[in-house]
């Protein structure tokens, strides 16, 4: 279809539906576009779930309570109507179906009964200052049925739509949104009234029954573009993270597209992110593709990814973003086991390991499904930095096997408030097909609850409160390269006062002779105190853990692959058993949880936890949510600071561990040597001084690693950090 500026022109002007994203001539191209393989099995998935759609929506006995009730609940029975509405219209427009235009007449008839129940619920006043009035949000979905259905419903009726899409969605939401949107534009709750009620004013656009108020408009727009640049960064993330973000990007987006294929604004002229959003959540797909690597407080889902994927595809000539379109799958179930009625998200299963939503977005976008292209690295780069949100993806590659590095810099907007978490320093490890340090998802607020190290006892704020984190961290270094990524970060004002200094580097080593692996170097102050650090490693639920006197080893639970954890603390010059020495004391595994929400959820008891964990059909589904249970590594050592340098390497099933090896090396430094079966790499980090000497390396810097073939012992790779932590 057709998304360039006042594509839709002669249809606005001859008032000729459905108009928004396609036209009555489109109908026969959008059946067209199905004929293949692929295109046949997504139209039959259509079909099945928009017919269940139906029957749901003309067996409701009270249509206006169900409205009026929707999203209360995802299983609720006005929930799957209003986000089905758009499959309703367009299974009427597509095909005729005199039951579905039956049922969109009888959503359509009901909608200012809904609203009159809100405030006969709420009353007049509250229901007018929030957003419990339906059409808040679902102005986004009725709004798309109308344009489908139009063509088929009386004057009466299409009067019901244009009186309640301009008072209970366009005027309500522009109103109640202004001016506060601007102190808050990337927050998910102000953006879904915004675009409810942009897609209402579009639909709306050339209707003859309908005069909307331009100055009102131009008030929407402009939030709307506040909205834009509030949730989406300039890198093209999404300021919300994965779950939320990935929604709200999704969203906005396709806003930007309808608004100019309607003729109404040119709203990407202005940011040309918009552009880069697909790319950007490329970036943090598991190496095996499936499912995304969490980020935030939700899940690793992507909602409404079928019109924002190809789309982009189209404008960037991007055939990964068709591949991210089809590897990916949509159920809120994942996250929620309670919204799990398969009516709401059915997928079409394309093939192994492809699927797409079977919603008219995937059909009007199915000539494009065999153009996808999986990632590569000769076509699409390994690194990537959000600079605004302070987040790094790092990747050895794009096999299924490479290695996944997600580091967290906790950068955070005040824009996009209420799902912060304190979460400098944690990073995200997947390898060799499986998870092994994982971010724990919504309500795992805390530092605690990330893969970070913690003073022992410096009594975090929040840990009896689920709250959002308060304060933020900072990316201080981004710095790709061919043979060693690495990024620092800063986390000091996330002890609350409990440390002068913060900091940690984590670096991804990579290149030919052995497999990549990853390193994290910890650097904290605790006010000249000598202090207990636990250096502690998030892990997926079913992973199995098996402590040694430096670390452990983990064992994946989807393929039974290994990820070796040591760490290493400073050699006290001198007598290695000097009361100021750095020393190891104990390494355990325990099960962590979301401490800083139990009481909120309701799970302060090991039986209230564990009838929740049951509720998922396995404790490794919660890798996809909130994970209210999994192991966690701990190392724990004392010291006047907190430094530390860990080596994760992971290897297959059965696959011999490379020797770890502390050597000797000037004071203020730590060296590891690490023997692989053909090469050796020399990990030296420095701290107050950039002298790097251990073994046969002789640098300057923050920090080197330096690659040596056993055989000849000839160096054949070396990179040198300048800057220390």
């Amino acid at each position: 279809m057709k998304y360039s500026f006042n594509a839709a022109q002669k249809l606005v002007e001859n008032d000729i539906r459905p108009r928004l994203y396609f036209g009555p001539d489109d109908v026969e191209r959008i059946h067209a576009g199905l004929q293949s393989r692929d295109g046949r099995k997504l139209w039959k998935k259509f079909v099945e779930r928009s017919r269940g759609l139906v029957d749901l929506a003309l067996a409701v006995e009270d249509m206006p309570l169900a409205l009026a009730r929707w999203c209360r609940a995802w299983n609720l029975p006005g929930t799957k109507i209003v986000f089905g509405a758009p499959d309703i219209g367009a299974l009427a427009a597509l095909t005729g179906d005199e039951r579905a235009v039956e049922a969109c007449r009888r959503i359509v008839t009901s909608l200012l009964k809904a609203e009159e129940l809100v405030v006969q619920e709420y009353g007049a006043e509250e229901a007018h200052k929030s957003r419990h009035r339906m059409g808040y949000m679902a102005g986004l979905y009725i709004g798309q049925l109308y344009d489908m259905a139009a063509p088929f419903l009386s004057n009466e009726e299409k009067s019901i739509f244009c009186e309640w899409g301009v008072k209970h969605v366009f005027n309500h939401n522009t109103d109640l949104q202004w001016p506060k949107h601007y102190f808050g534009p990337g927050g998910n709750i102000s953006i879904v009234g915004l675009t409810s009620a942009l897609m209402v004013a579009l639909v709306l656009q050339g209707e003859p029954q309908v005069k909307l108020d331009q100055k009102r408009l131009t008030t929407l727009l402009q939030m709307v573009d506040a909205a834009i640049g509030g949730a989406i960064s300039a890198d093209g993330y999404p300021l919300e993270d994965i779950g939320y973000g990935t929604a709200v990007g999704g969203s906005l987006i396709k806003m930007v597209a309808l608004t100019n294929r309607m003729g109404v604004a040119d709203l990407e002229a202005h940011y040309p992110r918009c552009l880069k959003f697909g790319r950007s959540i490329l970036h943090f797909v598991q190496p095996w593709g499936e499912h995304l690597t969490n980020t935030g407080d939700h899940g690793d889902d992507f909602k409404r990814r079928e019109f924002v994927l190809p789309y982009l595809a189209e404008e960037t000539d991007d055939p990964t973003l068709l591949w991210l379109w089809q590897t990916l799958s949509y159920d809120h179930g994942v996250v929620h086991p309670m919204n799990s009625d398969p009516l709401l998200y059915g997928e079409a299963v394309l093939g192994k390991g492809r699927q797409v939503p079977a919603t008219i977005k995937s059909l009007i976008a199915a000539p494009l499904l065999a153009k996808a292209r999986r990632p590569a690295a000769a076509t699409v780069p390994t690194a990537y930095c959000c600079q605004r949100r302070g987040l790094v993806s790092f990747r050895s590659g794009w096999r299924a096997d490479d290695l996944l590095l997600v580091f967290d810099g906790s950068s955070r907007s005040d824009g996009a408030q209420g799902h912060h978490h304190h979460s400098a320093g944690h990073f995200s490890l997947s390898a060799l097909g499986e998870y092994f340090s994982i971010d724990t998802g919504r309500y795992n607020a805390t530092r605690s609850c990330h893969s970070v190290v913690l003073i022992k006892d410096d009594g975090e704020i929040g840990k009896s409160l689920w709250q959002p984190g308060l304060r933020e961290g900072r990316l201080i270094e981004y710095a790709p390269d061919s043979f060693v990524d690495s990024a620092a970060a800063d986390g000091t004002p996330q002890f609350h006062g409990a440390a002068r200094k913060a900091e940690r580097r984590v670096g991804l080593v990579k290149g030919p002779g052995a497999r990549p692996y990853a390193w994290v170097q910890d650097t904290i102050s605790p006010n000249g105190k000598w202090a207990t650090f636990d250096w502690q490693m998030q892990c997926a639920p079913e992973s199995r853990v098996r402590v040694h006197k430096r670390g452990g080893v983990v064992t994946g639970f989807r393929h039974g692959n290994l990820l070796g954890v040591d760490l290493f603390v400073p050699l006290f010059p001198g007598n290695r058993k000097d009361p100021a020495a750095h020393k190891i004391g104990e390494v355990f595994c325990d099960l962590a949880h979301p401490d800083g929400a139990l009481a909120s959820l309701g799970l302060e008891t090991k039986e209230k936890m564990e009838r929740k964990v049951a509720e998922y059909p396995r404790p490794a589904s919660m890798i996809h949510g909130p994970v209210y249970e999994r192991p966690r590594l701990v190392v724990r050592f004392e010291g006047s600071n907190g430094r530390s340098l860990a080596v994760l390497i992971p290897r297959l099933k059965g696959e011999a561990a490379p020797k770890l090896k502390q050597i000797e090396a000037v004071p203020g430094t730590i060296a590891v040597e690490i023997v692989f079966a053909k090469v050796t790499d020399t990990l030296i980090v420095s701290y107050d001084h950039p002298v790097l000497k251990a073994g046969e390396a002789d640098e300057r810097g923050g920090w080197c690693v330096i690659r040596r073939n056993n055989e000849t012992g000839k160096m054949i790779r070396r990179v040198v950090g300048e800057e220390l932590l």
